[in-house]
């Protein structure tokens, strides 16, 4: 009787330990608070929905937070750090409308944020100070979205999607000799990228069909190009300032690009604006104002049409169709 009895208690056990783990949270919520240098902090969140966790890494430097989003729905993960040298790393795999922030004020911090597959998701990051990093990636799914902002000098914002559709990238940078970089394959993405400073650099490129890429700059010595492959793509841009270049380059079929410059000044430094496209029934056209400016378009293929207008005194335009 003895050895019935804890045999039926065994079995109960393993039933209720095969049934903890196969559970999935629901509105649940996790917090940590560091103080400090060098902490580690690993929080995951596996299925469930409506989860919320939340890091924060206080007054340290070379701190750790990871956070790791498997499946799910309605999750969210937050991270702030602020001081130097920390890094913010954030995955998320699969699942629908999920979140992952991060936040940092300081010195060569660092974000990553991943996520593969999965539908409706969001990445967002802001970092505030100089010399600091966001790398975001999406892999796969569709109308997901990644959002960076920085603030500062010498910062660097790349962001990535791939194999996907319909998905949307921003990049908001604020001061000077900042870098960003945009790159999408796909179908029907959306990147919109603003820099509003000096000796900035920013880059989108884009592969496949139905994108839009818009490329924002102003102030002095920036330098900004858009690039895409594909059929029926969008480019427009917009430079406020002098001694700025603007460059767009469209292959294949039906894509448009436009760029308008303003504030060339034969004092300070005409803006240069280059336009080239190799294909079929694509459009350029180009607008400047000011003086000293220059523009560039060139066209190779049949069906295509540019349009060039200056409004100023010593300007240059040169046009070849092939």
């Amino acid at each position: 009787m003895k050895k019935i009895l804890l045999s039926s208690a065994a079995a109960l056990a393993v039933t209720l330990v095969a049934s903890a783990a196969s559970a999935q949270s629901t509105g649940s919520a996790a917090y940590i608070e560091q103080a400090g240098q060098g902490q580690i902090n690993e929080q995951t969140q596996e299925g469930g929905t409506g989860n919320y966790t939340k890091n924060v890494q206080r007054s340290g430097s070379a701190n750790s937070a990871k956070t790791l989003q498997k499946g799910g729905a309605l999750n969210q993960a937050y991270s702030t750090q602020d001081n130097t040298a920390n890094s913010s790393d954030q995955t998320q795999t699969g699942g629908t409308s999920n979140l992952v922030s991060s936040i940092q004020d300081g010195v060569n911090n660092t974000v990553t944020q991943t996520q593969t597959d999965g539908v409706q998701n969001g990445a967002w990051a802001l970092q505030n100070g100089t010399e600091n990093r966001i790398e975001q990636t999406q892999v796969g799914g569709g109308n997901s979205g990644v959002s960076a902002t920085q603030t500062g000098t010498g910062n660097i914002s790349v962001q990535t999607q791939a194999d996907a559709f319909r998905s949307a990238a921003y990049v908001t940078q604020i001061g000077t000799q900042n870098i960003a970089g945009q790159y999408q394959t796909g179908t029907g993405h959306t990147a919109t990228l603003r820099q509003d400073g000096s000796f900035n650099r920013a880059g989108q490129v884009q592969f496949g069909e139905g994108n839009a890429a818009a490329l924002s700059q102003a102030g002095t010595y920036n330098i900004g190009a858009q690039w895409q492959s594909g059929v029926n793509n969008q480019a427009s841009a917009l430079q406020q300032g002098y001694n700025n270049l603007m460059v767009q380059t469209q292959f294949d079929t039906g894509n448009s690009a436009s760029s308008e410059q303003y504030g060339g000044s034969s004092a300070a430094g005409g803006n240069f604006g280059s336009q080239y496209q190799n294909g079929l029934n694509n459009k350029v056209s180009l607008y400047q104002s000011g003086d000293a400016n220059s523009s560039l378009q060139s066209q190779t293929g049949s069906g295509n049409v540019m349009a060039a207008r200056q409004e100023g005194t010593g300007n240059r335009s040169t046009q070849t169709q092939r």
